[in-house]
């Protein structure tokens, strides 16, 4: 096999895992953004709702409003 044809056939196979690692790595980022972002909804929707709930003073003392 010729220089030049093992050299282009490697950069072939650069460019195609390239390719594929890039598309694998945006799978999974989409997969892991498509469970945290309910998820982080939730908390923050629970923790709203556990600071309305909880009628803490104002200035984080342990008393709690009447």
């Amino acid at each position: 096999m010729s220089g030049s044809l093992r050299l282009a056939l490697i950069l072939l196979a650069v460019v195609f895992a390239g390719w594929f690692a890039i598309k694998i790595t945006t799978a999974l980022v989409g997969w892991v953004l498509s469970l945290l972002i309910p998820i982080a909804a939730i908390a923050i929707i629970g923790g709203i709702a556990y600071v309305a709930i909880s009628k803490k003073a104002l200035g984080g003392s342990r008393r709690t409003l009447p």
